[in-house]
C-alpha cells in the first residue's frame, strides 16, 4: 500500500524554517564544487561557469527534494549569462514556495 502525501512536499516545512533559498543556494555551491558561503550573489551566471547543464541539475534536485516542477521554458526566457547568480537563487526560490 503506498502511502498518502500530504499537500506540502516532504521537508518542505523544515526546509523553510532553515530556508529553502538557503537550500537553493546550497544546491547551485554543490554543483559549482564551492561554498553556498563562497558564492557572490551578484556574480554572473557566466562568471561561475553556471551552465545549462548544471541549472538542469540543480531543478532536478528541486524537483526531487521538494516534488515541485519549475516551468523550465519561463526560467529559461529569464536567464541570461549576464545575470546576476541572486535573481536565479531568488527564481528558484519561488518555484519551491509555489509550487
Amino acid at each position: 500500500m503506498r502511502p498518502v502525501r500530504t499537500a506540502a512536499a516532504p521537508g518542505i516545512e523544515a526546509a523553510q524554517g532553515e530556508g529553502v533559498r538557503g537550500e537553493v543556494k546550497r544546491l547551485l555551491a554543490a554543483r559549482l564544487c564551492v561554498s553556498a558561503a563562497a558564492l557572490d550573489e551578484q556574480a554572473t551566471l557566466e562568471s561561475l561557469g553556471l551552465d545549462s547543464l548544471l541549472l538542469t541539475e540543480t531543478v532536478v534536485a528541486l524537483q526531487d527534494r521538494y516534488d515541485v516542477h519549475p516551468d523550465l521554458a519561463l526560467l529559461g526566457d529569464r536567464l541570461t549569462p549576464t545575470l546576476p547568480l541572486a535573481v536565479l537563487v531568488d527564481e528558484l526560490t519561488r518555484s519551491v514556495r509555489t509550487p
